[in-house]
């Protein structure tokens, strides 16, 4: 192999590394996003570029913001109660990070004092 060979396929496991742990630093996991083509976990998102780096690499670039607003809404600190953690839950449901579903469940655990 020449020099541009080995130059393209060390760019490649740099990224597919760099994706990897980007990916793990901000939890994501399939079906987070609200499910389509592009809500892959970081397993999908690190094979998708294997077999079509030129494709699922600016994909996942473009994913990304998605998975940093959720990582920013997600982890608030709980104010401990019951008012504050409905009000949150509804926030995020109000985004786009909960599904009604997840946020029905949420609030029932909640009302019914079970902890999360």
């Amino acid at each position: 192999m020449g020099f541009w060979a080995w130059t393209m396929v060390l760019v490649e496991v740099g990224t597919l590394v760099g994706i990897a742990v980007d990916a793990s630093i901000l939890g994501v996991r399939r079906g987070v996003l609200g499910g389509g083509f592009f809500d892959q976990g970081v397993a999908g998102w690190v094979f998708a570029c294997v077999i079509v780096w030129w494709f699922a690499f600016p994909a996942y670039l473009v994913m990304r913001p998605r998975y940093v607003e959720r990582k920013r809404l997600v982890p608030l600190p709980s104010s401990g109660t019951v008012a504050d953690e409905l009000w949150r839950l509804a926030g995020l449901r109000n985004s786009g990070v909960l599904t009604q579903a997840e946020y029905d469940a949420q609030s029932s655990r909640l009302m019914d004092g079970r902890p999360f």
